[in-house]
């Protein structure tokens, strides 16, 4: 069992490799609510309620034999419709645990005081609850169950068996849920409309399989009108006018047509004047135009199905006044290439009026308007310009300053530049797409993760960027990656200075370059190069310990210090990116927030990252930031093309730790090395390195560099 100072937060979330946030913390006892804990005789499951819900970056529930938990395990909380829950497995029958929950926001460690439970030691058949249904459409439902019960070995198979028919049986319709105990969900789907199902849980250990009470279900008869929303007005003028609106739900039949509505009168029909806005689901927006000046308007967004017509809420707006307007004027664009341009321009009159917003929008389309690309330039009267970036490469652009103040909005003349051409070409083994990690810096993705075979000390990057190693999952025992090496499955599992598979998880700076550190070479995982202070932290040994991979340590970069054999074969190529590069890539290039998203790609998941200068391949989608894997779901003809324009994929790799002298492998981490690392000077821990954190899309986030997590290469444009 891994040793942990539960005293400490470095030591706490550096535990599974999961990620830290690098701030100072204070520590505060607090309370949770609405506590459900389910103990078996192998498995324990809980969820609970905590105050600080939306504030939360990372959530643990340690637990131990010892009541002072000095040298505890945890088990990750996930936050699942406002609830927190967890499930333990692998637990000692009739033992009594010692636990709290731990909760941490970014500065705060918040925890709770020491509860315990005990296991049972019993021989039976499980108990399971069928709790409700939820989520009734024409053809679907949604049921909710819970194995209260293990009986005392583990349950292997768990779901719902459903049927037209009363008292359904694992003969009829099964949907399979997992295993253990806890709660659950299972979706019906290709149901029948106006159809009453009967509907029970059940659960399977090794003593048989146990049912529970028997629900129905009726699905619904008939489509419904959709529901929509109405955003605010937006970059009003004097005839023109943005508005949109949101279809949050089709009614169970397809939205054949949405858009806006508007008149000078209130609730607007599209009987009145109205702009299309496309079909189906989701966001969109409409330019309104001929519009009278100093006249207020009535707005609404609106949807059909095959039921008709549904209204969103109703907005209203003014349209601007000339006489207020202020006056702007477009410079030429100056100092351009094929990646960025100069864009200038000068108000010469406020209208009387002070102004609140100026700056320089454009488009590859003539007569760009604030509702695209933007950039804004402060306020008031004068000479100002603008940087624009991620330009495509000899491409013609049209640029229009603009300036607002409370009257409205009023843009200047419309200048063109084109572009120069692209220099080169992408390099070997690279995505051919740019991506910018600072103000005037791009770099090359490399075509996947990084991997290294110890037999022949092979450098190579995976074949497909959603390939991945993986192992056998510490907690449910469940094999994880697509790897093979001579017709075997690899494993991070299986590391050794031998090992004739590949790995994909590194500790930190493990080039195979001598640092003066015990700990260096690709497949060491012990923690031989690590001391323990008197605080419990772990901290690198060595004279170079508290340097990042820059400088005298530069070699400790693996795409520095290594000839990668599929990509160039020539050392000193590649990199890792910084933690401030990271940082840029993900937040803070224009429009990072629209170009970052949760996908799968041939069934494996992970992230996506747009590139600069994006254009959608035709016929897919990509929603940004989506909250699940399942929204952006691209089979590999589709992630061909997303390929093709750009799109990098960051699958789901897991992290490597070490329990009991062993490598041990967690599906779930979310975290790729940066070459930053982290110390903490108040109790001179180097035990810590920076992360790219995918699932908060930051990079200030750390790990204990024993971790092993995987590694992303970059070239330098």
């Amino acid at each position: 069992m891994k040793k942990l100072n539960l005293l400490i937060l470095a030591a706490l979330f550096a535990f599974t490799g999961c990620g830290k946030k690098a701030d100072d913390v204070n520590v505060e006892l607090v309370t949770v609510e609405n506590e459900v804990k389910t103990v078996g005789s192998t498995q324990a499951y809980f969820e609970c309620e905590f105050q600080y819900l939306n504030e939360i970056t990372k959530a643990l529930l340690v637990y131990c034999e010892d009541d002072q938990l000095k040298y505890a395990q945890t088990s990750k909380l996930e936050l699942v419709d406002g609830k927190w829950i967890t499930q333990m497995n692998y637990l000692e029958k009739k033992t009594k645990y010692y636990y709290r929950y731990e909760f941490y926001n970014g500065y705060n460690l918040m925890w709770t005081e020491i509860f315990n439970f005990t296991t049972t030691d019993q021989q039976d058949k499980p108990t399971v609850e069928t709790v409700a249904a939820s989520n009734i459409t024409m053809t679907s439902a949604s049921v909710e169950c819970n194995v209260t019960n293990d009986g005392g070995s583990f349950v292997t198979e768990r779901g719902i068996c459903y049927s037209k028919f009363e008292n359904p049986s694992l003969s009829d319709s099964v949907r399979y849920a997992g295993t253990g105990i806890g709660r659950y969900t299972c979706e019906m789907t290709n149901l029948t409309n106006a159809t009453t199902y009967y509907i029970r849980a059940f659960a399977t250990n090794s003593e048989g399989t146990s049912f529970g009470d028997v629900i129905t279900v009726r699905t619904v008869e008939h489509p419904m009108l959709p529901t929509v929303t109405t955003d605010e007005v937006s970059d009003i003028t004097l005839n023109t006018a943005v508005c949109g609106g949101n279809v949050i739900n089709d009614g169970f039949a397809t939205i054949t047509e949405r858009g806006i509505c508007y008149a000078t009168h209130e609730e607007p029909t599209v009987f009145d004047y109205k702009v299309p806005g496309g079909e189906g689901m989701g966001l969109f927006q409409c330019r309104m135009s001929g519009l009278e000046t100093l006249t207020t308007y009535y707005v609404r967004a609106y949807a059909r199905n095959s039921e008709g017509y549904a209204y969103g809420n109703e907005v209203s707006f003014v349209t601007a006044d000339e006489t207020f307007l202020p006056e702007v004027i477009t410079h030429e664009v100056t100092d351009f290439n094929h990646f960025y341009a100069i864009g200038s321009g000068e108000v010469v009159s406020n209208g009387g009026l002070d102004i609140i917003e100026r700056g320089i929008c454009w488009s590859t389309s003539p007569n760009p308007t604030t509702t695209g690309n933007k950039l804004t330039a402060g306020t008031g009267m004068g000479e100002f310009e603008c940087r624009i970036s991620y330009l495509f490469g000899n491409t013609t652009y049209y640029v229009r300053a603009f300036a607002a103040n409370e009257a409205g909005m009023k843009y200047g003349n419309e200048v063109t530049f084109t572009t120069s051409p692209h220099p080169n070409t992408a390099p070997e083994g690279s995505i051919p797409s740019l991506f910018s990690i600072s103000d005037n810096q791009q770099v090359f993705f490399s075509q996947g993760n990084l991997q290294y075979q110890a037999s022949s000390n092979t450098w190579r990057f995976a074949e497909h960027q959603y390939d991945f190693v993986g192992g056998t999952n510490a907690w449910s025992q469940e094999e994880f990656g697509n790897v093979y090496a001579g017709g075997v499955r690899c494993s991070n599992n299986s590391i050794s200075p031998t090992y004739s598979g590949w790995i994909d998880l590194f500790g930190w700076a493990t080039s195979g370059w001598n640092n003066n550190n015990h700990y260096y070479h690709p497949y060491d995982y012990e923690s031989t190069g690590w001391t323990v202070d008197g605080y419990g932290y772990g901290y690198w040994d060595g004279e170079y310990a508290n340097y990042s991979m820059t400088g005298d340590q530069i070699n400790c970069d693996w795409g520095v210090y290594n000839a990668i054999s599929n990509g160039g074969n020539q050392a000193g190529v590649w990199r890792t990116l910084s933690r401030d590069e990271w940082d840029f890539v993900l937040q803070y290039r224009i429009n990072a927030t629209y170009k970052r998203s949760r996908a799968s790609v041939n069934g494996n998941q992970g992230f996506v990252l747009l590139p600069d200068a994006w254009i959608m391949p035709s016929g897919l989608t990509f929603t940004a930031n989506a909250a699940d894997y399942e929204t952006n779901s691209y089979d590999l003809t589709q992630w061909s093309q997303m390929e093709n324009s750009g799109a990098v994929f960051f699958p789901l790799a897991g992290s490597r730790q070490v329990e009991e002298g062993y490598p041990r492998f967690y599906a779930d981490g979310s975290g790729y090395w940066s070459s930053s690392r982290y110390s903490l000077s108040d109790y001179s821990s180097n035990g810590d390195a920076f992360q790219a954190y995918f699932d908060q899309f930051a990079a200030n986030y750390i790990a204990m560099r024993s971790s092993g997590l995987p590694v992303r290469l970059v070239q330098n444009y």
